[in-house]
């Protein structure tokens, strides 16, 4: 599950994402600071047109849906028709996961990180929600899913070739960075 993570990216990693997507034809005029973000904001995301905003989460009854199981996204019909025509790149620095709710952990990769998501309309507008895997090994002594997330050499075929998506629906493969924070750092994030 991932229920925040963190949109900071610097100039480096906005060349990175223009390099790895170079089928989309579009502008980031400015870095986006480091912080946590929260389910329910509007934030950035990449879609097959390029850059643009989205709210984290569809609302559904009387929750907020902002994960997708990659298990059952083409059978769940909140999610069918999504993985096969929306799906969208969420760019984050990091994300964050809790052990036993008393020690947070931020979760990054060495590489630009992009998670994968889908676009859905909803009555309040345009939402997107993060697909989430079975966690990796390094992963599950923290939580038991985790956030797909993709090399900066799938971006394009995940946008733009629904069976390569689908083939990547899976934990991630590479070595990631885990920082238990101490309540100290936690307060950088207020």
């Amino acid at each position: 599950m991932c229920g925040r993570y963190e949109a900071g990216l610097t100039e480096l990693d906005i060349a990175a994402y223009r390099q790895a997507i170079q089928e989309i034809e579009s502008m980031v005029t400015q870095p986006l600071h480091p912080r946590e973000t929260f389910p329910s904001q509007e934030l950035p995301i990449i879609t097959q047109k390029g850059f643009t905003t989205s709210h984290w989460g569809y609302p559904l009854a009387k929750k907020l849906v902002i994960n997708a199981r990659s298990e059952t996204i083409t059978t769940r019909p909140l999610f069918s028709q999504a993985i096969m025509t929306d799906r969208c790149l969420i760019p984050a620095k990091a994300y964050y996961e809790w052990k036993q709710s008393t020690v947070k952990y931020r979760i990054e990769t060495t590489e630009p990180m992009s998670m994968a998501g889908l676009r859905l309309n909803s009555p309040q507008g345009e939402r997107f929600v993060i697909i989430t895997a079975d966690a990796n090994a390094q992963i599950e002594p923290i939580h038991h899913r985790m956030p797909v997330l993709l090399r900066p050499d799938q971006l394009s075929a995940f946008l733009f070739d629904t069976e390569a998506a689908l083939a990547m629906l899976r934990p991630y493969e590479g070595q990631l960075q885990l920082s238990a924070l101490t309540p100290e750092q936690l307060s950088l994030f207020d």
